[in-house]
């Protein structure tokens, strides 16, 4: 056997080793039923986001077979998020007028092509305006798109806040008017017309379990304080106020990252998520990055208003998946639980467009704590007295036999 078989033998051993050894380097185990197809998915339950890192990297889905090889199965985190697509659409701006009515521009498309946003660059500030759309095909026959659309803008030393994109159902005109219902002066620096084609997001509903709302009159704010069931991926906050009047108060969101129990108790460490306005302008749903915690906080700051009736507060996360690929018959179990775990890079992550539609769900039953191994204790050599004792003894002799051979010598 030459050196090369001999390396290629031993480096196969090595791998072998490592792999049956893998399982037990996790935490906990999940045992997975109703693999009848190479391909299939599997949602992930709210109990186990608390136990896996941040960022997913420990999870992992081994299988044994028959002949106890252990296998890793490759697969895919799928988050339904949102996702955005827009093809900008070419135009002129071919009329501009004021009546009594208000301000109108005529945008002339270069093809007849459909639209369902614009947006408009104004170099206005701090205005409430309404408008109304229209679309035609040869400016005869004008037919309304969108009427009394809210356009605003609030810029002052509190507060920068900007909305001035109309959007709408898709349409196809050759011609589109719009008009600006003031007498003011409005500057259109710039428009863009666009086909918005929006993959809507995937949510659920993560249930609040309690909820503490708290009027801080010396820091003039409204805390609003949340507790889920379980630490979970949330992405999605909306608040609702039963107020009648406009209303624009700064707002933070808050998440706990981390406590530290100390002599006087508990020390909480949040850290912020989402920084936004909630306003009487806009519906108040706040997007962020999907982020794993039980424990949350909303800082609405009133500043010398007084504060707002929270009608209702709706939370929800993306659900995630895994879309595996299960090349041979065996018992599978799903593993996680492994803080220094990197994440896994498999080949199905660059051919995501040869992965089947349809895909059967996969049972995953309770997690189960995997045993370690004790390892073996070495007992420190001194921890025996009479070891201890007898080396005493043996140095004692030692000096006693140098001190008289020094003395022998000497005379």
């Amino acid at each position: 056997m030459n050196l090369k078989v001999k390396l290629i033998s031993t480096l196969v051993f090595l791998v072998s080793t490592l792999t049956f050894g893998q399982i037990g380097e996790y935490d906990y185990q999940c045992a997975i039923s109703g693999i009848n197809d190479q391909w299939h998915q599997l949602t992930l339950p709210e109990t186990i986001f608390e136990k896996v890192n941040p960022n997913f990297s420990d999870l992992r889905i081994y299988g044994i077979t028959a002949d106890k090889d252990t296998l890793e199965v490759p697969y895919l985190l799928d988050i339904g998020i949102a996702s955005t697509k827009k093809q900008a659409i070419t135009f002129d701006i071919i009329n501009k007028s004021l009546t009594k009515d208000g301000h109108y521009f005529t945008f002339e498309l270069k093809n007849t092509t459909a639209i369902n946003q614009i947006f408009l660059d104004l170099k206005e500030q701090n205005f409430d305006w309404k408008i109304k759309l229209e679309g035609s095909q040869n400016q005869q026959n004008w037919f309304t798109i969108k009427d009394n659309y809210r356009i605003v803008s609030i810029n002052n030393e509190s507060a920068d806040y900007r909305f001035t994109t109309l959007n709408f159902p898709t349409a196809k005109y050759r011609y589109y008017r719009l008009l600006v219902k003031t007498s003011h002066v409005v500057t259109l620096k710039k428009a863009t017309l666009d086909l918005a084609e929006d993959t809507p997001a995937n949510y659920q509903t993560y249930p609040i379990s309690k909820q503490i709302i708290t009027q801080n009159k010396k820091q003039k704010n409204t805390l609003i304080e949340l507790e889920l069931a379980n630490a979970v991926p949330l992405s999605y906050l909306a608040i609702q106020a039963a107020s009648d009047f406009d209303f624009y108060r700064p707002l933070t969101i808050q998440y706990l990252r981390d406590s530290i129990q100390t002599e006087k108790g508990w020390r909480y460490n949040y850290r912020t998520i989402k920084r936004g306005i909630f306003s009487s302008l806009q519906s108040n749903e706040f997007k962020f990055n999907s982020t794993i915690s039980k424990k949350w906080k909303v800082i609405i700051y009133n500043q010398d208003n007084p504060p707002l009736d929270i009608k209702s507060i709706n939370t929800k996360g993306h659900p995630h998946k895994l879309i595996a690929r299960f090349d041979q018959s065996g018992e599978y179990f799903l593993t996680y639980g492994q803080k220094n775990a990197r994440l896994p890079n498999y080949d199905i992550g660059k051919f995501k467009n040869k992965i089947p539609q349809d895909l059967s769900s996969l049972i995953l039953k309770s997690a189960q704590i995997i045993p370690k191994k004790d390892k073996p204790v070495t007992k420190p050599f001194f921890e025996n007295k009479l070891w201890l004792w007898g080396l005493m003894v043996g140095i004692i002799l030692v000096l006693g036999w140098f001190t008289m051979k020094m003395l022998r010598e000497s005379n």
